[in-house]
């Protein structure tokens, strides 16, 4: 079945880079654009791949709230019932040093969620036949792109340790998102004369789900 995630993930994404393409013929949001890009903000990419999987069958809920409280939610869950598959989404702009920080922080985030089962006892999304972690996130530096996707050993003066954390759950194979990494070049800003050039980045892996129900 991994195959099949992987696939479909990738249309998901491949679909949000064109849609978010078209849209940024007409109008840019971010600031200071210029040939070297400027990355856009996360939330266009998040507000892209809801559309798009809306369109492929899958439920949507933005900034879902976790079950012992209303702040903190995720960015995006996602819940496809032919599949019985539940998909736990942050994005982030990667832009610097502290952004790759903030990639784990998501990470982490994402595999201790606990759903609200309180207000929604016996949900099939409490109990899915699988549930994954996707990681989204926005650059302009073909770079940090090459980077994303790169399975070449780079030594520790060259990476700092923020990298090097987000390069070792990329590779790992038993937990981490291992062979799933992607790059998608897009065009942005003003009626297509591309500008600046963005990338999405992407990766997800396998998150383990508690079969308790989680009461307040």
């Amino acid at each position: 079945m991994h195959s099949d995630i992987q696939r479909r993930i990738d249309l998901l994404m491949n679909d949000t880079a064109s849609s978010l393409s078209r849209s940024l013929y007409f109008y840019s949001p971010s600031r200071h654009n210029s040939k070297e890009g400027n990355a856009l903000r996360e939330s266009n990419a998040l507000l892209h791949l809801s559309h798009c999987c809306l369109n492929q069958g899958w439920a949507v809920f933005s900034e879902a709230a976790r079950h012992e409280q209303a702040s903190g939610g995720l960015d995006l869950l996602a819940y496809h019932p032919d599949l019985k598959v539940q998909m736990r989404v942050e994005g982030k702009r990667l832009i610097g040093a502290e952004s790759f920080g903030k990639i784990l922080e998501d990470v982490a985030k994402i595999n201790r969620f606990q759903l609200n089962a309180h207000d929604n006892e016996g949900a099939e999304i409490l109990t899915p036949s699988r549930c994954i972690g996707l990681i989204v996130a926005v650059t302009h530096s073909r770079e940090i792109a090459d980077w994303w996707v790169s399975t070449e050993a780079v030594s520790d003066a060259v990476e700092d340790e923020r990298r090097r954390g987000v390069r070792a759950y990329l590779t790992d194979v038993e937990t981490g998102a291992a062979s799933t990494a992607q790059a998608i070049h897009f065009e942005t800003w003003f009626e297509g004369k591309g500008l600046s050039q963005n990338w999405l980045l992407y990766a997800w892996h396998d998150v383990a789900v508690s079969t308790e129900t989680m009461r307040t």
